[in-house]
């Protein structure tokens, strides 16, 4: 069962997975039915993340230590 601290956790780790310079284009995150929302404000990086979906869902899971998120969309 996922957690509202893991959950919290998950978008904390957000930035240290991605790095610094992706995180600048990164605004609002959250969380709804084990999906991770990032709002992008980068059309050409939006792209390039959702290619890279699967291997961002796995650290990002790894970091926080448990199955927290299933997928992640852009917008």
């Amino acid at each position: 069962l996922e957690t509202p601290l893991q959950q919290k956790r998950l978008i904390m780790s957000w930035d240290s997975v991605v790095g610094d310079n992706i995180a600048a284009y990164c605004g609002d995150k959250f969380i709804k039915n084990q999906t991770l929302y990032v709002k992008i404000e980068n059309a050409a990086l939006r792209a390039d993340l959702t290619m890279s979906r699967a291997n961002l869902v796995h650290r990002l899971n790894e970091q926080v230590g448990a199955q927290v998120i299933a997928d992640i969309r852009f917008y």
